[in-house]
C-alpha cells in the first residue's frame, strides 16, 4: 500500500481510515525529517541516477521531451541553495525508496508464466514478461510522481518528484513500444491456405479437405497474427486487459503530470520543461502469417462431431506442417462421408473456435498393395468327380486375389478372366485367355493365401477328366497333345495388378 502523507500533517501518531476496506484503520507516525549528511552528499544518489539515465537518452525525436527536461532538471537541480537545497534534500531522503525505485527496479528478473518455453516466431513468455514489466513500470512511475501529480504544488517537491516521474515515464513508454511492435495475437488459423471459419459460421465457401480412412494426411499449417490495436480494448483475456489498463493509467498519470509540467513553467523560474505525449495503440493493425510452432500448436484443440468419424491423430510435424489421420468407425454405410474439423485456440492473448469442412473417403486399397505371387503350381484328379485340376498356391497382400474363372469375350487389359489361363500354339496369332473354357474355386486357405483350383469346362467333356492309370498331368498331355498349345497361368487382384506368369 502507498499513501501520500502531506506536508501539513502534524508530527505525532495519526490514524489512516480506510471506508472501502471494510474501515480498515491504520496508525502511523509522522516525524520531522532530519539530514545526518550534507544536502548535497544526501541528494548525489539522485543526481547518480539522473545522470545514468541521460546516458541513455538520444537525439532521436522520440527522445527530444526527455531530453530537453532532463537537461533542464539538471541544469535546476545543480543550481539549488540554501533551504530550498535542505528541503530538496530532506523530501529525497523521506522517499529515497519510491523514488530510487524508478531507476533501480530489476526489470529483466520479471518474467512471463512458463519461462522454459521460447521460440522464435512466438515467444509467449516474452510477451507476457513485456505485458507485466510495462504495468510494473507504470506503478512505479505513478507511486514516485504522486507528488507531482497531485495539488498543491510546490516548488521543490512537485520539480523534484516530476523530474523522476519523468523517468519513470521513459522507461514505461520504451516497454509500450516494444508491446507495440513485438506483441502477437494469434487470430486466424490456416491450413492447406484455407482459412479457417472462426465460430463455424454455416454454409462455409472453403474447400472441403479431402482425407482418406485412416491414412495420414499432411497439410500446410499457419496462423494469421496481429499487433495489439485500440479494437483489442474488448478482448476479455488476461494480459490483455493487463496491458490496457497500464496504459490507460499511464495516460491518464501523464495527463496528470502535464498539469504540473505547465504549473512549474509558470511558477518555478529559470525553468522550462516539455509536456509529454501520451502513448498510443494503432487504431488497427495488419494481418501477419506465420508457420506454426510448438508454443502456438500446443494451445490448438481438434475434434470431430461426427458419429462414424474418430480422429486418431492431430500433431505438428517437424517441418510445421500437420500431421491429420481420420478413421471410419462404427460400420459406416456410405464410402465418403462429409463433416468438420472443429478447432478451439486459447492462449494468454487471444481465444476463438472454429472448423474446416472435410470430406473423408474409403481407404484406396491400391495405394499400398502389391501384385499376388504364385508360389507353386500342381496337378491332381481330384477324388469325387475326377477331374483334371491344376492348384495354383498363392499369397496376396491387402484385398487378396480375385477368384474367378470369367466368361464370353475379354479385353485382355481388362479384370475379366482373374484367374487367368492362357494358351499359345499352332494357328494362333499369339497368347489367348482360354475364354469359357475352364472352371475356378478356392479350394483352401483364403484370399490372401491359399489355394486356387482350375478344373475343365469343355464341349468334349472326355477331356476334363483323368485317364485311368495316368496322372492329372499325364491325362491333361493326352487330350491335349493333338493341338501342340502351351498353356500358362496368371493371378490378379482387384486393383489390376498382376502374379508373375507360370508356365504349366
Amino acid at each position: 500500500m502507498l499513501f501520500y502523507v502531506k506536508e501539513t500533517t502534524p508530527l505525532g501518531q495519526t490514524q489512516l481510515s480506510i471506508p472501502s476496506l471494510n474501515n480498515t484503520k491504520i496508525i502511523y507516525e509522522v516525524v520531522e525529517a532530519t539530514l545526518t549528511q550534507s544536502p548535497e552528499a544526501t541528494l548525489q544518489p539522485l543526481m547518480d541516477y539522473q545522470a545514468q539515465y541521460g546516458t541513455t537518452l538520444t537525439n532521436t525525436p522520440e527522445d527530444a521531451p526527455f531530453l530537453q527536461n532532463h537537461n533542464s532538471f539538471s541544469q535546476y537541480f545543480a543550481n539549488l541553495s540554501g533551504e530550498d537545497h535542505i528541503k530538496a534534500a530532506k523530501f529525497y531522503k523521506t522517499n529515497k525508496t519510491i523514488f530510487d525505485a524508478v531507476f533501480n527496479t530489476n526489470y529483466d528478473a520479471i518474467q512471463g508464466r512458463a519461462a522454459n518455453q521460447t521460440q522464435a516466431d512466438f515467444d509467449f513468455q516474452l510477451y507476457r514478461s513485456l505485458i507485466l514489466r510495462h504495468k510494473i513500470a507504470v506503478l512505479v512511475t505513478v507511486g514516485a510522481g504522486t507528488f507531482a501529480a497531485t495539488p498543491p504544488y510546490d516548488p521543490i517537491e512537485t520539480t523534484l518528484s516530476a523530474a523522476v516521474a519523468v523517468v519513470g515515464i521513459k522507461k514505461s513508454s520504451d516497454f509500450h513500444k516494444q508491446i507495440i511492435d513485438d506483441v502477437f495475437r494469434v487470430v486466424q488459423v490456416k491450413l492447406n491456405n484455407e482459412l479457417g471459419l472462426n465460430n463455424r459460421m454455416a454454409n462455409a465457401p472453403n474447400a472441403a479437405l479431402t482425407l482418406t480412412d485412416n491414412q495420414a494426411t499432411t497439410l500446410p499449417f499457419a496462423v494469421n497474427a496481429k499487433n495489439f490495436s485500440n479494437t483489442d480494448s474488448n478482448v476479455q483475456k488476461e494480459f490483455v486487459q493487463t496491458y490496457f489498463t497500464a496504459k490507460n493509467k499511464l495516460n491518464g498519470f501523464i495527463n496528470q503530470l502535464n498539469t504540473a509540467i505547465n504549473w512549474i513553467n509558470n511558477n518555478v523560474p529559470l525553468l522550462t520543461l516539455s509536456t509529454i505525449t501520451t502513448v498510443e495503440v494503432p487504431a488497427t493493425a495488419p494481418l501477419n502469417s506465420f508457420d506454426t510452432n510448438a508454443q502456438v500448436m500446443q494451445r490448438f484443440t481438434f475434434s470431430l462431431n461426427h458419429p462414424n468419424l474418430s480422429l486418431v491423430n492431430a500433431t505438428l510435424q517437424s517441418d510445421g506442417q500437420l500431421n491429420l489421420k481420420v478413421k471410419f468407425v462404427g460400420n459406416p454405410t456410405a464410402t465418403s462421408i462429409s463433416s468438420t474439423l472443429n478447432y478451439t485456440y486459447n492462449d494468454d492473448f487471444s481465444s476463438f473456435s472454429g472448423s474446416f469442412p472435410i470430406e473423408v473417403s474409403e481407404e484406396d486399397p491400391c495405394v499400398n498393395m502389391s501384385a499376388p505371387v504364385i508360389t507353386a503350381v500342381n496337378w491332381e484328379c481330384d477324388s469325387t468327380t475326377n477331374e483334371i485340376a491344376i492348384l495354383i498356391s498363392f499369397t496376396a497382400d491387402g484385398t487378396g486375389i480375385l477368384v474367378d474363372g470369367g466368361s464370353g469375350s475379354c479385353v485382355p487389359t481388362g479384370l475379366c478372366y482373374p484367374v487367368r489361363l492362357y494358351f499359345n500354339g499352332p494357328g494362333q496369332p499369339g497368347w489367348a485367355i482360354a475364354s469359357n473354357a475352364y472352371e475356378v474355386s478356392l479350394k483352401s486357405g483364403t484370399v490372401n493365401q491359399g489355394v486356387v483350383e482350375i478344373t475343365f469346362n469343355t464341349s468334349n467333356g472326355l477331356k476334363r477328366f483323368c485317364i485311368s492309370g495316368k496322372s492329372a498331368y499325364e491325362s491333361f498331355l493326352e487330350h491335349w497333345a493333338p493341338f501342340n498349345y502351351e498353356w500358362k497361368v496368371e493371378l490378379m487382384n482387384q486393383c489390376n495388378q498382376r502374379s508373375n506368369q507360370v508356365n504349366l
